[in-house]
């Protein structure tokens, strides 16, 4: 399946702009082709499993937040064999997002630029959407990503969605939001944290910005002020700030396989400067399975992707936990976790 997408299907849907790319995908991914399908997606074995905050996940493999940002395919991106899924991000109203051009495809690269700006139906609808989730036959642990640029904002998204999601991941680093920034100032976010602190009953990760080489002081200034607020986890990291002029607002977040390299340096550090007791998920660049190996063995818990679900299509996953199976038995260990720093 995975050789025909890459072979076939990819060049025909690469043919199409990025969104529109999405939402043909989309289609096939909410037709009752997918459970015909599904056992060509799905890979079972407890050998896989990872515990999170106890959250437990079929395998490490998570899709991150941006993908599904409407919580419309919450019933469906489990059968693609996703250990977890991110929905959102979502914010308190409806946002229409940037200009279009705001996606852009470096194929070279097997990477992505986006200037999206949090597209999405709103917190009204999208926690309709959640609460239909919790009565699916299909129950992956589903987290989903909030943002806002005020506390108000954010609150008011973590009062409504925590009691339909299994945790919440708080987006305070996207590139693409300039209110969004005023969070990765410290006051700023302890002020934040404590009021989710205050509202939330479920596990809290906090995705952090890449400015881990740009900024190291502003990046373990956020990180303490998160170990000191007592969240759940961290993700590592959001998508890379670059200058682009094919996008209409000239700037946006770097994705792919291009970040591999300084998310595993960044995992690596933050893993042996706070211990083993917070969970980190690793985000950027993972495109294979010896690069969820790389990244576990780093320190990570787990890994988010979706640049990589985007070039290699709906058999991806699947082929990622085969290569995982296969480095377990080489090793002679029992399970994942053994893999881990």
């Amino acid at each position: 399946m995975f050789p025909v997408y890459e072979s076939l299907l990819r060049p025909i849907l690469f043919m199409l702009s990025p969104e529109n790319a999405q939402r043909l995908a989309d289609q096939f991914i909410s037709s009752p082709i997918l459970s015909l399908l599904r056992p060509f997606f799905e890979l079972h074995d407890e050998r896989l499993n990872v515990d999170i905050a106890g959250l437990k996940f079929h395998n490490p493999i998570i899709l991150a937040a941006g993908y599904d940002k409407n919580c419309a395919l919450l019933n469906f991106l489990p059968k693609l064999g996703f250990g977890g899924v991110v929905a959102g991000t979502i914010t308190k109203e409806a946002k229409s997002g940037n200009p279009s051009p705001r996606i852009l495809r470096r194929t070279q690269d097997f990477a992505l630029v986006n200037s999206l700006g949090f597209p999405n139906v709103g917190l009204a609808i999208a926690s309709q959407r959640l609460a239909e989730y919790q009565s699916s036959s299909w129950r992956t642990p589903m987290i989903t990503s909030v943002s806002g640029v005020t506390v108000d904002e954010i609150s008011a998204c973590v009062t409504e969605i925590d009691s339909l999601v299994d945790a919440i991941e708080l987006n305070i680093s996207s590139p693409n939001t300039a209110g969004l920034r005023a969070f990765q100032q410290t006051e700023n976010l302890k002020d934040l944290l404590s009021t989710i602190n205050s509202i939330r009953t479920k596990p809290l990760f906090v995705k952090l910005p890449r400015i881990f080489k740009s900024d190291p002081e502003n990046f373990f200034d956020l990180l303490d002020v998160c170990l000191q607020s007592k969240i759940d986890g961290i993700v590592l990291a959001n998508t890379l700030p670059i200058q682009d002029e094919k996008l209409f607002v000239g700037q946006g977040g770097l994705s792919g396989y291009p970040l591999l390299d300084e998310t595993l340096e960044m995992v690596s550090f933050v893993r042996q400067t706070i211990g083993k007791k917070t969970p980190i998920i690793a985000s950027g660049g993972v495109s294979s399975g010896q690069n969820v190996i790389d990244m576990i063995s780093a320190g990570a818990n787990a890994v988010q992707v979706y640049t990589a679900f985007v070039y290699g299509g709906p058999g991806f996953v699947k082929r990622v936990n085969q290569e995982l199976l296969k480095k377990i038995e080489l090793l002679g260990i029992s399970d994942i976790s053994e893999m881990q720093a």
